[in-house]
């Protein structure tokens, strides 16, 4: 039997869902043996960073159990990792895979809170395994990155361990730095990317990677002009309205001192521009053509989560036209409402706790918001995805309008019951009204107390069932939705 027969059989019998539970047991055991807690422990990464500097000395002492638990990580890759791309190619159903960076960080959790809330499943490639299926010689903190993986990836624990009606979302392999390193066909590709955009905006007909880079170091100047007016390199951290490649190339050699490599950060800092620029733009694509690759692998939307990625994604689509509509993987008016929903105007939505989403799932809540979504975007069905502004101004409008329903019934539900308990409350002063009434008390004390215990009664039987319908609307998903937009939203890293 080949490899791929056996694949194919495994795949039919396996259990997804166990396969799943098992991987974020394995992080778990990783990360116990560097830290001797749990990821749930730290409340932000910033006290598990801390906590690792604190306790530098014992880490030290736990090297062994550290490399144990990494050695049993890949093992598992080893044994499961083919096996779990393939069962994340075979859910059915709407699926989007997340793409576009290698990072798993608070943009991009805030971006799956969103989706999951409309979403049939989404596809995540694994944040922990790029980190240790090869060396990464130019990482400056490569354990640490290692550890932030884990406990990013850890939130999203709660919808693996809860029994769905179907998968929420499902983590697999990507296999990008191992597909970079060991398959020429991989390289070529990205550099055939990077070439037909530069091609494309500056009216030149390259043929490879070596020539665009040739281009670069024998016209830097008609390079770098082309470089800035398309901004074909965004700098770590750089805001996307500030177009200028001097600051681009400023911040990519400022990232390269803190988080490269000794090998590797004097290699950028004495690098000519040009060269800085070329290598970037290619470094800023090559996750871009594993999300292309993996959506067409997986027969799923890409789905990308912060706006410089959106940016690289849109340049391709420019350049590659009908290769990135995806038609057929989504219905258009869906594919509008994810890319909608995945704007900035939307990271309110990121504020709904993973245990709601849980809660929200099991009732089927996800299916019923996209329902009411679909009645703007089927009115959207003419329009492009590259329209994104109008989609989001009519989602928000959409939204807005369903919360203010929420927000009518709950005012009815409150002036309802402020009736009622002002009938009740003149009942009841009334009747201890004539207990200043000495000579009338003997008489009618009896009486009147009955009554005063059947109005408290009612009293009590009316604001308990207030207390349930209000709170009944706040566990609805318009309730949820409403609490969320009245949080605080997070601080989000720019990378």
């Amino acid at each position: 039997m080949s490899s791929e027969e056996e694949l194919t059989r495994r795949a039919a019998t396996a259990n997804t869902l166990n396969l799943q539970r098992e991987l974020f047991s394995r992080w778990e055991e990783f990360f116990l043996a560097a830290t001797s807690k749990l990821p749930t422990d730290f409340y932000t990464f910033d006290d598990v960073r801390t906590y690792v500097v604190s306790m530098s000395t014992e880490v030290e002492r736990r090297l062994s159990k550290i490399q144990d638990a990494r050695s049993n990580l890949l093992k598992f890759y080893k044994e499961e990792g083919l096996l779990l791309f393939r069962l994340a190619r075979n859910i059915a159903g709407g699926k989007l895979v997340l793409g576009g960076g290698s990072y798993l960080l608070d943009e991009q959790l805030s971006c799956i809170q969103r989706t999951l809330l409309y979403a049939d499943t989404l596809l995540i490639p694994d944040p922990v395994f790029p980190l240790i299926e090869s060396p990464r010689k130019e990482e400056r903190f490569g354990r640490v990155r290692e550890l932030q993986a884990i406990w990013y990836a850890s939130k999203l624990k709660p919808l693996v361990d809860a029994d769905l009606p179907y998968l929420a979302l499902f983590v697999f392999p990507s296999f990008e730095k191992s597909l970079e390193e060991r398959d020429p066909g991989t390289l070529r590709r990205i550099g055939n990317l990077a070439t037909e955009i530069f091609n494309t905006y500056a009216g030149l007909k390259l043929e490879s990677l070596e020539d665009l880079l040739e281009y670069a170091s024998s016209k830097p100047t008609e390079f770098l002009a082309v470089a800035e007016e398309r901004q074909l390199l965004v700098g770590p951290g750089q805001d996307l309205e500030d177009k200028s490649i001097d600051t681009a190339i400023r911040l990519y050699r400022e990232y390269a001192d803190r988080y490269r490599s000794a090998h590797y950060a004097p290699l950028v800092r004495e690098a000519p521009d040009s060269k800085i620029v070329a290598l970037g733009f290619v470094e800023r694509l090559a996750p871009e053509h594993h999300l292309l690759e993996n959506s067409e692998e997986l027969s799923a939307h890409p789905l990308i989560a912060l706006p410089v990625h959106e940016h690289y994604h849109r340049l391709a689509a420019h350049s590659m036209g009908e290769r990135l509509r995806h038609e057929g993987l989504l219905p258009n008016d869906a594919a509008v409402a994810m890319e909608a929903l995945a704007q900035p105007g939307f990271r309110w939505l990121g504020n709904v706790p993973f245990d709601e989403i849980v809660r929200l799932r099991r009732e089927n809540a996800n299916e019923k918001f996209r329902k009411r979504l679909s009645e703007v975007t089927k009115a959207l069905h003419d329009s492009s995805i590259a329209d994104i502004g109008r989609h989001t101004g009519e989602l928000s409008r959409a939204l807005a309008g369903m919360l203010a329903e929420h927000q009518a019934e709950v005012e009815r539900i409150e002036r309802e019951f402020e009736r009622r308990h002002g009938i009740t409350a003149a009942g009841l002063f009334i009747t201890g009204a004539v207990f200043f009434i000495p000579a009338l008390a003997p008489i009618l004390g009896i009486a009147l107390g009955a009554s005063a215990t059947a109005l408290g009664a009612k009293y009590a039987k009316d604001k308990t069932e207030q207390r349930g319908k209000l709170a009944e609307m706040s566990r609805s998903l318009m309730g949820v939705l409403a609490t969320a937009r009245g949080t605080k939203p997070r601080a989000y890293p720019i990378h």
